[in-house]
């Protein structure tokens, strides 16, 4: 009688794991783009808030030199709110205003 001999490990024999990041490399590669993300988005803040400021400006002059109508002075007069250095605006103005802003970012333009 013959003898066979048999593997008493039946596990297949596993190829050697491709080299890759580690997890701290990963990590910190996601962290170096997370933090170029926000510096960009910085800059398109501050590009974006200048822009708002001249805009504000704009609308400012044009109704000093009485070149809105009524409507839009009185849109301008909630939207960009003028006071004096120190001076408080009211709660109904303050409410007034929060909710012409939101409008405006919900529906991507203001009623004039």
């Amino acid at each position: 009688m013959a003898t066979t001999t048999r593997r008493k490990d039946r596990t297949m024999p596993q190829a050697a794991a491709a080299p890759g990041p580690s997890l701290a490399e990963a990590q910190r590669v996601i962290a170096d783009a997370r933090i170029e993300e926000a510096k960009r988005l910085e800059r398109e803040r501050g590009d974006l808030m200048e822009a708002v400021s001249n805009n504000r400006t704009q609308l400012r002059q044009m109704d000093k030199a009485n070149e809105l109508t009524e409507a839009q002075g009185a849109w301008l007069d909630t939207f960009y709110p003028e006071k004096e250095k120190g001076e408080r605006r009211t709660k109904e103005e303050i409410e007034a205003t929060r909710k012409a802003r939101e409008s405006a970012r919900k529906d991507g333009a203001t009623e004039s």
